[in-house]
């Protein structure tokens, strides 16, 4: 896995997202406090921008355009823009603070697999976990979804280990890690009513640690484990944003200026009083956490209520489609992966449920998660649903453990487990290093993949090669539309000067056009329906299409006509 997470990131450019990571990373360090992480909280990007500031001269961010505002995108042109060449490295550098996260996960799963089910299992969960495709794209990226899934996988195996009977400091590990997953993405938020009514079905049905226990004596220990949640969290989420503007009355939240990005900028600096809970509270009531994670919470749910611009099976969508996660569950786990968690549903079934109540929460976690995502307006990658993987590697495990038990012990058995286990090992050699993209056999792998659901997939990785291709053809000009700063700067290394194109109708002759997956995927406007009956120079990845000698511009309504190259 080490090797797959540090091989692979060398020839991804940085994604549309690291940027803005990036910057909130060393803003934690470097800014005057963690204003600009309202989109995500800080925590999960200061652990992983440590790489960065332990090694590098501090930066004073409050003195960059757009700090004051936070806006992130701003500083993080001003960072970057006229030294990306040395500080291009940084990107890196915090992806191995990530992929060292991934790594310490992979410790903990199979220990926790081990104590659990057994060693074998513990083994079989490794595999699964450490040679899963989309954990290794996830697993080497600057973002919050790793550290989240780190953090709140953690909170479960100790909350497992303490309601099957373990030492009771497990309890008093899980409430901390609880805080910390919640000052690391409002994802995490989901931990509490997942854990917390596993738990009180626990003490109400005498499960586990409660077994014997009275249920009055039962639920007042789940009552009180999670008040200890709930003053973790609060003591984490402050300390994370430094207690920053905590603490503060209702009315003076209100009065403050708000930051703005492209979800809540149409608010126009009213967001809160429009769409968060506060407005139904008295304004002297003060509020126990920092301003900038009451304000993010409240631009969270308001871009889960507008949507998304996404695709599925080819059709645009905004408003998300309740099957989408869970069909991209299906078509990006690993076939082995699937077969073993598909043992370990008919294991489940016919023992009528009765099996260990580690295996059972497991379970009710990855399938919670799994629900309360069919729910969700914002479909951009099987990346928001990451923190269940982990528990269905170690459900894969116990599949896998039963079924290699029950095979008998036989030079058959051990030649057909090696076997798959070799087939999966190809499978992940022959999409080296493109993970992001990856997907099954059930769907024809990429290709077909991506005719079902391209945002997410194609996500601005493909800069470097974009650029060995444009300056082994001796261009040195190209319209496109770039996501972000780093898409451009990316270009330029390879001396390729972006000219943006904006929604066009067409472009003079001899001019070289990019246009990638996802922009002509949500293309709604028709801007670049003039080049379905244009052939591409070449493309890159299957992600970017690249065209020489496009037809002039046209007037509006007449359609265009092919212009040779001159």
């Amino acid at each position: 896995m080490a090797g797959l997470l540090f091989g692979s990131m060398r020839d991804e450019s940085p994604t549309t997202d690291e940027t803005v990571h990036l910057t909130r990373g060393v803003a934690f360090y470097w800014g005057a406090g963690s204003s600009l992480s309202y989109a995500h909280p800080p925590l999960g990007n200061a652990l992983a921008a440590l790489p960065i500031v332990l090694t590098e001269p501090a930066q004073d961010l409050t003195r960059m355009d757009g700090y004051a505002l936070g806006q992130v995108a701003q500083v993080g042109r001003g960072l970057l823009e006229h030294h990306y060449e040395e500080r291009r490295r940084w990107f890196f550098a915090a992806r191995g603070g990530v992929a060292i996260m991934a790594l310490g996960l992979g410790v903990y799963l199979y220990w926790l697999g081990a104590t659990l089910f057994g060693p074998t299992a513990g083994l079989c969960a490794l595999f699964f976990y450490a040679l899963h495709p989309t954990l290794i794209a996830h697993g080497r990226l600057m973002t919050t979804d790793l550290p989240v899934t780190v953090v709140m996988m953690l909170c479960v195996g100790e909350m497992l280990l303490y309601l099957s009977g373990r030492a009771r400091w497990h309890a008093l590990s899980a409430a901390l890690l609880a805080g910390i997953a919640l000052a690391t993405k409002y994802t995490a938020l989901a931990l509490l009513p997942v854990l917390g009514s596993f738990m009180l079905a626990c003490a109400l049905l005498g499960l586990g640690r409660f077994a014997g226990v009275a249920r009055k004596q039962a639920v007042w220990t789940c009552v009180k484990l999670g008040l200890l949640v709930a003053l973790s969290g609060l003591f984490v989420i402050n300390a994370a944003y430094k207690f920053d503007r905590t603490g503060m009355q209702v009315g003076q939240i209100l009065k403050l200026p708000e930051p703005m990005n492209q979800v809540t900028r149409g608010f126009k600096g009213t967001l809160l009083e429009r769409r968060s809970v506060l407005k139904f509270l008295p304004t002297w009531l003060p509020v126990p956490v920092p301003y900038t994670y009451v304000y993010g919470m409240a631009s969270i749910s308001v871009h889960d209520r507008g949507g998304h611009s996404s695709t599925f099976f080819g059709k645009p969508q905004r408003r998300g489609h309740p099957a989408y996660f869970p069909v991209m569950l299906a078509i990006k786990t690993p076939l082995l992966l699937l077969g073993a968690l598909a043992v370990a549903l008919a294991v489940f079934l016919r023992r009528r449920a009765r099996v260990s109540l580690s295996a059972l929460g497991l379970g009710w976690y990855a399938g919670a998660l799994l629900l309360l995502a069919t729910r969700s307006s914002i479909n951009i990658g099987v990346r928001h649903i990451l923190p269940m993987m982990p528990a269905l590697a170690l459900l894969g495990g116990l599949g896998a453990a039963w079924a290699y038990r029950k095979a008998g012990r036989s030079q058959l058995r051990t030649g057909v487990f090696v076997a798959l286990a070799a087939a999966h090992v190809w499978g992940l050699s022959w999409t080296y290093p493109d993970y992001i993209s990856d997907f099954n056999a059930l769907v024809g792998g990429r290709r077909g993949g991506e005719k079902i659901s391209i945002i997410g997939e194609e996500w601005g990785q493909d800069m470097v090669r974009l650029g060995r291709e444009l300056q082994a053809r001796g261009v040195t000009s190209l319209i496109f539309n770039t996501d972000t700063i780093t898409g451009q700067l990316e270009l330029e290394r390879f001396g390729v000067r972006v000219i943006r194109a904006g929604c066009p109708r067409g472009t003079p002759p001899g001019r070289w056009v990019a246009v990638n997956a996802r922009e002509r995927a949500r293309d709604a406007r028709g801007c670049w329906a003039w080049l379905s009956d244009q052939t591409p120079a070449f493309e890159v990845n299957n992600h970017v299409w690249v065209y020489a000698g496009t037809p002039a511009v046209r007037r509006p309504g007449v359609r265009p006509q092919n212009t040779p190259l001159r």
